[in-house]
């Protein structure tokens, strides 16, 4: 995914800015005289005003509310209120500021774009009040404007729709000459670089309106923002004023008279009309002229006039009466009041009507004209409004309380969904939906157990699949939220206040530690290591690194644009630019230094991949890869940015615009040759601004103009498309969600039902936590080995006595074999695309057959038991190891050994030969493992040399098992863990704990996304290998079970277990 920048905004003016000269008098008509343009709204046309009467039909829902607690946290699952929900509106939260006024004659509410996170009231005591929803913390205030009559002035309120937009609000003063009223507008100014609303004070009035009583009634920006015009009543003589001004200059462009006090003023949609509220009318200025350009008369004083958002309805109305009409005028609803009509607002989505009648909140279903809900509140209603995605509704009464509502959606992930594959991502559904105004980022807990959203006032931790929250952990810093997790999901870090960092035990709940001491400078950038034991922190360009077992500062680097964490959190990488620094946690030194990128343009950024096998260095059209292990620099690509695949050996990149080479096109970039292996193609003119890969990478979501597709990352065929999706957020880590980003703050949750599992999936990632048990073979006695012959036709299972059964899987009858061992078999294995099939037993015997009719040759060596083997490289010959500690290696089919070495001191286990590196791995009762490179003579006899030894595990090393791509090895000890290892550097990669006994047998999935080891405890453990989470536990029959195998398809496994019982698992519905 790509991160989503801070807004950025350009920030105009460092003051406040006064905007509006004093009405001289009435003018003789409008300022400019230029011949009026074409009429473009409705000519005049007369209503009739109703009588004031009930409201007709009985609403669904008539309810007195109950006040919620203003501390009650902000609920993350509202929906779109409609006609479908209405009953359950109900109001969840008051907001709330400290001396208010007991009570008010008028106010007005208006959300705050882009986002609509704050929501701004402007009070009629002259208050201007700016609450953040998603805390309900009061982020801006002035209280220095004083209204000369609290009783008699309009707190009129704009927004500008423009990213760097303006709130307008009225003002009003006593005159110092004459008794008058001297008013202005005032322009606050948002200051988004520190994400809130920051109000500047100071007011200067330049002019005076005509008598006590004379205002300002009405403020509307023009949809670009680039204008603002306010109404004015102007006293006793009741005429009107209509003014325009350009924001950018604040100057006056445009004085319209008008015979009438101007009630209200909004623009049209597209900016071309300028509709105005005057007496009984409703006039259309044209407002780069100030002509008239028609007029609509009602039967009563028109207090105000709306238009819906997307232009389909408008309503128009005054104390008494409500008119509701389709913009083609077809259609019209009028509405008596029951109270007193404040306020009109229509729904986001056009199909309701929401009126502030006294001290109810009525609304209308415009489609069949019925008043379908009412809801009675403590005092009148004042004024109420509707944020732009329709999820909460805010109204203001007389008595200051500011209320939000909103209809909750239940919403709760399925225990059962399935894990997203090529196969079923054609099923995807979107399951919920979490609203968190302001949200920017969003983080997944390693074992997927919860999520993290960011944002300014602070985290949502919120439980999966739950939905319920968790915690919201509040932070101060004056920017967004900077957090991270440990990969073992139990420590959660963010930056709390300037300067200070904390850390929550997620398991124990409580604060762990506090970091002081980061000085004033931001912070961007926090990450723990796998299990909480170390802190990395970014403040400006130092990084420090913490020792939370003492608090204790251990290490600190200044001049670093970039701090990247190794997986294991052994190694730290800084990135100065040009230059990338390894470092070392444990020696606490430089290991190398990657340098050699040069270019015109500056470094944008750097990138590792999740395994760290390779990093990329980007300055604008240019992208070059880098081994991260070697600082041999690889091959250099015309993209912009990229996400690396789990495996870090493909990358997903997109250019991002410079060259306009590959709009709308995500190229798969082999990371080693620099090859496009596949081309992701939206065929729009635009530029994918967002992607993800699922967690065993076989999957690709790439997101543009809103709409998602998911593509068979390995078949570059696509697999899905999900419209109206937004962009992509991430894949859940076990593969069971997508997380996408909708309108402002929504985040979606996209999950395949249990039922669309076809039971031919392969087992990954995606889908390990639905694994199951799809069919079993009970023997008589323990089952000590099972492997898939190579065409997956039947399961060789060898058993405690020396017994080798064939289970056929097309009808499942079991075939004894005839002659062969007479004691315990260790190992089984098939030749590669053959059936021949050989083993070794604690009878000393080597032996080798032919299906369950061929009788099972051998040879003794007289050298004890045999306990480990191998084919090798060639597919004909094979190696042997056992209790001596020699390896042999064989020549098929002659059973001989055709040469010997000696490897351990004791006991070899295990053997495993790379499928791609000519190497193999031996494991041994000595607790290391060696890695060999495979020789072969000129009379094609195998021979290896020593390469190097691992060592870590602290008892018996019992499996080991390649990766397929050769790069990682994992191991089974008798001290409980699994570990993986680096191949190429012998390095220890992870430790993976959960077994509670000793661990048999590992073995990686076809593709490597997947590696399963079974234990001693009766369980198979389902393992990420890159993150080293488990995603997965196989519970067998009772006894330990002693191995573990994949099908070559990938789609099955086989145990077989010391009670008896060979398991087939796959993934089930």
């Amino acid at each position: 995914m790509e991160a989503r920048t801070p807004r950025q905004v350009k920030l105009a003016r460092a003051m406040a800015i006064v905007l509006l000269a004093s009405a001289c008098g009435r003018s003789g008509g409008p300022t400019s005289t230029s011949t009026p343009g074409p009429i473009t709204a409705p000519t005049r046309v007369e209503v009739a005003t109703p009588t004031p009467a009930p409201a007709g039909p009985t609403p669904r829902a008539s309810l007195e509310i109950n006040l919620p607690s203003e501390t009650e946290n902000l609920p993350l699952d509202l929906v779109v209120i409609d006609a479908e929900n209405i009953a359950r509106l109900a109001p969840f939260r008051v907001l709330s500021a400290e001396d208010l006024p007991a009570s008010i004659s008028d106010a007005g509410l208006a959300y705050i774009s882009p986002d609509e996170y704050e929501l701004a009231a402007h009070l009629a005591d002259g208050q201007l009040i700016v609450w953040n929803m998603a805390s309900g913390a009061v982020s801006a205030r002035d209280r220095t404007v004083s209204a000369p009559d609290p009783d008699g002035f309009r707190p009129a309120l704009a927004i500008s729709p423009a990213y760097d937009g303006y709130i307008a609000t009225s003002t009003a003063s006593p005159s110092q000459v004459g008794g008058g009223t001297t008013s202005a507008v005032m322009l606050w100014l948002p200051d988004f670089t520190e994400y809130r609303i920051k109000p500047l004070q100071g007011v200067i009035p330049i002019g005076e309106l005509e008598g006590s009583s004379a205002s300002i009634t009405s403020l509307a920006f023009s949809p670009e923002g680039d204008l603002l015009a306010g109404a004015f009543s102007l006293g006793p003589a009741q005429s009107g004023l209509v003014r325009i001004w350009s924001v950018e200059d604040q100057t006056l462009i445009r004085e319209i008279a008008l015979e009438e006090t101007a009630s209200a003023v909004r623009f049209t949609l597209d900016g071309s009309l300028l509709v105005c509220a005057t007496g009984q009318d409703l006039v259309y200025l044209d407002p780069s002229t100030g002509s008239e350009t028609s007029r609509r008369s009602f039967d009563f004083p028109v207090a105000g006039h709306e238009i819906s958002r997307g232009g389909a309805a408008m309503a128009t109305w005054g104390e008494h009466v409500a008119v509701v009409e389709t913009a083609d005028l077809e259609t019209t609803l009028e509405i008596p009041a029951i109270e007193r009509m404040r306020q009109v607002e229509l729904s986001a989505d056009e199909s309701l009507a929401v009126l502030a009648d006294g001290d109810l909140l009525r609304f209308w279903d415009r489609s069949i004209g019925i008043e379908i809900a009412r809801f009675r509140g403590p005092s009148d209603f004042l004024d109420v409004t509707v944020s732009d995605n329709g999820r909460i509704y805010a109204t203001i009464d007389e008595q200051a309380r500011v209320l939000l509502w909103g209809v909750r959606g239940g919403y709760e992930l399925a225990e059962a969904s399935a894990g997203i594959s090529a196969a079923n991502a054609g099923s995807l559904q979107r399951a919920a939906q979490l609203y968190v105004p302001g949200s920017y980022r969003s983080l997944f807990s390693g074992n997927s157990d919860w999520l993290a959203f960011g944002t300014y006032e602070g985290i949502y931790l919120v439980d999966l699949p739950s939905l319920q929250m968790r915690r919201f952990i509040p932070q101060s810093t004056g920017w967004d939220a900077v957090f991270g997790a440990s990969a073992d999901a139990r420590w959660f870090a963010w930056v709390a206040e300037t300067g200070v960092v904390k850390v929550w035990d997620l398991e124990l709940d409580g604060l762990a530690h506090q970091i002081t001491g980061l000085g004033d400078r931001i912070c961007g950038r926090v990450q723990l290591t796998p299990h909480g034991e170390f802190l990395v922190t970014q403040c400006g360009y130092g990084v420090k690194l913490w020792d939370l077992t003492t608090g204790r500062e251990i290490y600190a680097q200044d001049g670093v644009q970039q701090v990247h964490l190794s997986p294991d959190g052994s190694q730290l990488a800084f990135d100065f630019g040009l230059e990338v620094s390894i470092w070392d946690r444990n020696t606490r030194r430089e290991v190398r230094r990657l340098t050699g990128f040069t270019t015109a343009a500056p470094v944008t950024t750097t990138k590792f991949s999740p395994s760290w096998n390779a990093m990329y260095w980007v300055a604008r059209v240019g992208m070059q890869f880098v081994d991260v292990e070697s600082g041999k620099w690889g091959p250099e690509v015309p993209f912009s940015w990229g996400e690396f695949s789990p495996s870090g050996d493909r990358i997903a990149a997109v250019e991002d615009g410079w060259t306009m080479a590959s709009v709308g096109q995500v190229h798969l970039i082999d990371v080693q040759s620099g090859d496009s292996l596949a081309v992701f193609d939206h065929h729009e003119d635009a530029i994918v601004r967002s992607l993800a890969f699922s967690p065993d990478g076989r999957l690709l979501a790439t997101a543009l103009n809103g709409t998602i597709k998911i593509w068979d990352a390995r078949s570059g065929e696509e697999v899905a498309t999900l419209p109206n999706a937004g962009t992509v957020e991430a894949f859940s880590p076990d593969g069971r969600v997508l997380l996408t980003w909708s309108d402002a703050g929504v985040s979606e949750f996209w999950v395949v039902p249990i039922d669309a599992v076809s039971d031919s999936e392969e087992i990954g990632v995606a889908t390990a936590r639905s694994v199951g048990k799809i069919d079993s073979l009970e023997l008589t006695e323990a089952a000590t080995d099972a492997v898939f012959s190579p065409d997956q036709s039947n399961i060789a299972v060898s058993t405690a006595s020396g017994a080798i059964w064939y289970w056929e899987l097309a009808d499942g009858q079991a075939i004894e074999g005839v002659g062969g061992h007479d004691d315990w078999i260790y190992h089984l294995a098939f030749q590669p695309a053959e059936d021949r099939l050989i083993s070794v037993s604690k009878d000393g015997y080597f032996r080798q057959r032919y299906g369950p009719q061929s009788y099972g040759s051998g040879v003794h060596e007289r050298v004890g038991e045999l306990s480990a083997l191998a084919f090798l490289p060639d597919g004909k010959s094979a190696v042997t190891g056992g209790q001596d500690g020699i390896l042999r290696f064989r020549d098929l089919p002659h059973e001989g050994t055709a040469r010997a070495i000696e490897a351990h001191p004791t006991w070899i286990w295990d053997i495993a030969v790379s499928p791609t590196e000519g190497l193999m791995a031996t494991a041994s009762a000595d607790r290391s493992i060696k890695l060999w490179r495979l020789e072969l003579d000129a009379r094609g006899i195998y021979s290896a040399t020593e390469v190097r030894t691992l060592t870590g595990h602290t008892a018996t090393d019992y499996g080991v098992d390649f990766a397929p791509d050769g790069r990682t090895l994992a191991s089974a000890s008798w001290d409980g863990t699994v570990r993986l290892w680096d191949v190429s550097t012998g390095s220890e990669l992870a430790v993976l704990k959960g077994h509670t006994d000793w661990v048999y047998d590992v073995a990686f999935s076809p593709d490597g996304g997947l590696l399963a080891s079974s234990s001693a405890d009766g369980t198979i453990r389902l393992w990420n290998p890159v993150t080293g989470e488990i995603l997965g536990t196989l519970v067998g029959p009772g006894g330990g079970i002693r191995s573990v195998a994949f099908s070559p398809d990938g789609r099955t496994l086989v145990s077989a277990s010391d009670d008896g019982e060979v398991t087939l698992w796959g993934v089930v519905p």
